[in-house]
């Protein structure tokens, strides 16, 4: 399968969007292991924001979008309760958000591309660790990163306004 991987653009916005809106609602009708929903997260707002920051990456099959990322050094607050194995300054850390996959390219390897893309990309710029956060019920995407090698460096309540507490595990990768 031949694919690409590019910085996104605003012309791909609703065609990002409508990836969130598949991935969403495959979610919903199954096991909600990213702990997402539609209209709330992710959002074309999102996707718009990472644009236009410049951090949000596409992998393309056939010209199609299949599956999106947003790599940046932002970081919610709740990440200083990690136990990072290294101490780094925020320009030294790469942090992955939003890594969706659209529901008709499950299990064709398209987060591993992703994720070795990722990894590239952090050596390249000097990054000497990647962070990431996941829902404590994503076993799925748990098991990925395990097999990449990040490491859980702790568990968190990133407050979302809702009755419930979503916890999520902080994994960590050393480049």
């Amino acid at each position: 399968m031949e694919y690409c991987i590019e910085k996104a653009s605003e012309k791909d916005l609703d065609e990002i969007e409508n990836l969130y809106i598949s991935v969403c609602r495959q979610l919903q009708r199954g096991i909600n292991y990213a702990c997402w929903s539609e209209g709330e997260y992710p959002t074309r707002n999102i996707a718009d924001d990472g644009i236009k920051k410049d951090s949000l990456y596409v992998l393309r099959v056939n010209h199609k979008i299949v599956g999106t990322m947003i790599l940046n050094n932002e970081y919610e607050s709740e990440y200083v309760q990690g136990k990072w194995s290294v101490d780094v300054l925020d320009n030294e850390i790469l942090v992955i958000h939003t890594l969706a996959v659209h529901p008709d390219f499950k299990k064709h390897g398209i987060a591993s591309k992703m994720l070795d893309y990722a990894i590239a990309y952090g050596k390249e710029l000097g990054y000497k660790t990647i962070r990431i956060d996941v829902c404590v019920k994503n076993m799925p995407a748990i098991s990925l990163y395990q097999k990449y090698g990040f490491k859980n460096v702790g568990k968190v309540d990133f407050d979302r306004g809702k009755d419930e507490i979503l916890w999520f595990y902080l994994y960590e990768y050393l480049i």
